[in-house]
């Protein structure tokens, strides 16, 4: 554990008078112990919506690291895009995940030295609300036999403003 220890010694049960402080600081960062989180875990799909990934650097012990002397970088994500890296504090560092405009579920890969943190973060990006201009209304067959027992099969597939199809809900 990182800190200060105070060093006291005695003499035949009695107490030196002179102490010594010990510093503990932590070892280097391991990709193993490090750890990587999305916040909010879920956005809209819009091109627009963003989560903060944080990166918290660890030692072999799992201690948090306490200086900025490392390079974090992302595997490139294929559904957004990673921006802003900073380091805080205390070994994390953040970057900002914008979302693309295709739905789906995202894995966050971060990389100390071009060498990926076995922990990675997942987000996924939902449609937003369905529109009127994208939605689909299909017809099979487009032309039956008035009969009064011949069918067609009518299908309304909701569509948000990026032509992503919901999955739930929608509008009556």
């Amino acid at each position: 554990v990182k800190g200060t220890e105070t060093i006291t010694a005695k003499m035949d049960g009695n107490d030196i008078t002179d102490t010594a402080d010990l510093a503990l600081t932590p070892g280097v960062a391991t990709v193993g112990n490090s750890v990587v989180t999305v916040s909010p875990t879920s956005i809209t799909a819009d091109g627009t919506s963003t989560a903060t990934v944080t990166v918290q650097l660890r030692d072999a012990n799992n201690n948090k690291l306490d200086a900025d002397l490392h390079t974090i970088t992302f595997a490139t994500p294929s559904l957004g895009a990673i921006s802003n890296i900073a380091y805080t504090s205390e070994g994390a560092y953040t970057a900002t995940y914008t979302a693309g405009t295709v739905k789906g579920t995202e894995t966050i890969t971060a990389q100390l030295g071009g060498v990926d943190i076995a922990d990675t973060a997942t987000i996924t990006l939902n449609p937003g609300a369905a529109t009127t201009a994208r939605s689909d209304v299909p017809v099979d067959p487009a032309t039956i036999t008035s009969d009064g027992t011949t069918t067609s099969t009518i299908t309304v597939t909701l569509k948000d403003a990026e032509g992503n199809a919901l999955t739930s809900g929608g509008s009556t």
